[in-house]
Formats: C-alpha cells, structure tokens, sequence
C-alpha cells in the first residue's frame, strides 16, 4: 500500500453564495500487480471555509459525479457511495475532511485525471428548526419519544437504559421478534454507561444525534456499535438522570451546497 500527502490543489467552490477551499490529504493506493479483490483508493478531501463554522457542522455528503485517472478508466466505485451524511474527519490527520474511496487506478496511471462533484455541508447552527432537543430525557426510557416535530418527519426514536431495556427483554421473552433492534433488545445487556438508540426513520431525516448535559455540553463517548436502525453508544461516565437528547435533522436552510472540480492530482 502506498501512502500520499499533498496540500498543492486548492479550488474554490462556489454553489448558492457558499464557499469553501477544498484540498487533497492524504491518499491511500492499494494497487498490485495482482487481483483487484481488497485494493482500493482513498482519498482525504479537506474542507476549509471562512462562512461556516466547520467545528460545527455536523455531518457531510460528497456526491462524485466524475472521476477517471489519466488512462480513461472509470474510477467511480458505486459499491461505496452512500446517500447518507457522515461526521467529518476532526481527529484524523487531515483534520476537517471527509474520505472518498474509489476503485483502483490502472498500474500505468500517474495522476486522477478529473475529480468532480458536490459537497453538502450540514450546518444546524443555520437553522434552529433543524434542532430538536428533548429535555429529561431519561423519563422517556424504553419509549418512543414525544416529539411532534420527528413524528411528522415520520421518524420513530426509542432511548433505552439497562433497566428499560430489562423490562423490554421481559416482555418478549414468550416470543423474540425480528423488529426494530431485536439484536441489541434482546440478546445484548447494556451497562451503566450506555444507552441503546433504535430508530425508525423511512425519509431519512436525521442526520445525527447526541446526547448532552442540561447545560448543553456534549458528553464525552468512549465507542459505539452499530447493527440496523440500532446504536449502542458507551459513555466515558454513566449518564447523569437530567440529560437531553439533541437530534439533528434535514431542512434546507441547514445544508449548503458547493461544486468541485479537481484536475491532475497526483497519485503515490
């Protein structure tokens, strides 16, 4: 595996009076001379802005809407594109950036030719109406939660703690079910340090959630795992009782939109 890193393109992207100063980092090349199965290329696309606070953005979509190398072979890797926003990368090396993985370059090609796409920001500090905050969050254990707004976004949220999730085990003991979260519902426990997120969200209009303190400070996580519309997530500290839930979702003035378009970057 070869490794590459470069600040020399920048670009300015400009989409609906938004900029940003995009770069590549790092780059990842797995090329070999033999099979194609487990190699890849990643590539780190760094975000750098003076209108938005990116420390706050929470979440990014990159759609490629082109990318070949310098011998013409199509580099697009569908199997890895995804419609969905992810956290950007703050404690990697290539801090404020988000990871393309595209298939593998030819072994004679030197440079990706021709990168180009759209990047969405999310940035909720634009828009309060895409924050929803429940307070008190643990008298609502083990219960869908009792927010107007996410109903009519059609989207279904249950928080669990080891004694509401206890309770949920009893009642399905008769009869275990393959419904929403029944992996972590009934046959993983929880500890005192973490709660269970399951969610029902057909629209796909969450973007992110998390939990904080009453003061509004976010409480510091220690990993989480995933299976489905389930998450698992481990808490540094066993939460306090009068925690929120900040749920983040899509509306349009929250999501900013820019164009980019990289030519000959360099690769390892």
């Amino acid at each position: 595996m070869k490794y590459f890193f470069t600040l020399v393109i920048n670009l300015l992207l400009v989409s609906s009076c938004f900029a940003l100063d995009v770069s590549i980092g790092e780059i990842k090349d797995s090329r070999t001379t033999g099979s194609d199965f487990d190699s890849y290329l990643k590539l780190d696309l760094q975000l750098v802005g003076d209108e938005i606070d990116l420390d706050n953005i929470k979440g990014v979509k990159t759609t490629i809407e082109k990318a070949v190398d310098d011998t013409g072979k199509n580099l697009i890797n569908t199997e890895k594109t995804s419609s969905k926003f992810k956290a950007l990368n703050k404690f990697t090396r290539v801090k404020n950036s988000t990871t393309l993985e595209l298939k593998n370059p030819r072994r004679k090609a030197v440079t990706i030719a021709s990168l180009s796409g759209t990047v969405e920001v999310f940035a909720p500090e634009n828009d309060p109406e895409s924050i929803v905050v429940v307070k008190n969050l643990s008298q609502h254990y083990g219960k869908s939660l009792p927010s107007e707004k996410l109903k009519n976004l059609g989207v279904n949220l249950v928080v669990s703690d080891p004694k509401s999730q206890a309770a949920t085990k009893e009642k399905n003991k008769a009869a275990l079910t393959g419904g929403m979260g029944s992996l972590f519902t009934n046959f993983m426990t929880l500890k005192p340090n973490q709660l269970l997120f399951e969610i029902e969200d057909p629209k796909g209009s969450v973007v992110s959630y998390e939990i904080q303190d009453s003061n509004g400070v976010k409480l510091e996580t220690a990993g989480s795992m995933s299976s489905g519309g389930s998450k698992r997530l481990n808490f540094r500290k066993n939460p306090p009782k009068d925690i929120q839930l900040v749920v983040f979702v899509k509306t349009p003035k929250a999501i900013k939109k820019a164009d980019f378009n990289l030519k000959e970057i360099r690769l390892p």
